[in-house]
């Protein structure tokens, strides 16, 4: 079987079928969990479980990451405003970036609009 192609990972992408796991950080001097970081999984029909070390450089080489960082970055934010109004206020959300967001023109401006929405 082949790997994914990135039309796969557009309709992926479309249909909803990208989602965040979040992977705890734990404080090792108390055990506590002090955060999390956001990572994204494709869960494909045929394939399972697409590892991000096969559909992240995919997304990167034809342009989709700037639309899934995007969406990553938006529905970490939702999460975390969750997290927070049950009372895990402290609780920090970490969320990577591309190369390729970081060099857009408007990355800045979007974080911003995001964090304040």
């Amino acid at each position: 079987m082949s790997a994914p192609s990135f039309q796969e990972l557009e309709q992926a992408f479309a249909e909803d079928r990208l989602r965040l796991h979040y992977q705890p950080k734990v404080d090792t001097g108390s055990g506590q969990v002090s955060g999390v970081e956001a990572l994204v999984r494709w869960r494909h029909p045929a394939h399972g479980l697409v590892s991000p070390g096969t559909f992240v450089p995919l997304a990167e080489r034809c342009g989709a990451i700037l639309p899934i960082g995007a969406w990553v970055l938006e529905e970490a934010v939702r999460q975390t405003t969750r997290w927070h109004r049950a009372g895990l206020d402290g609780l920090q959300v970490a969320v990577n970036v591309s190369v390729r967001q970081l060099a857009a023109d408007a990355f800045v401006e979007s974080v911003e609009a995001v964090l304040t929405t």
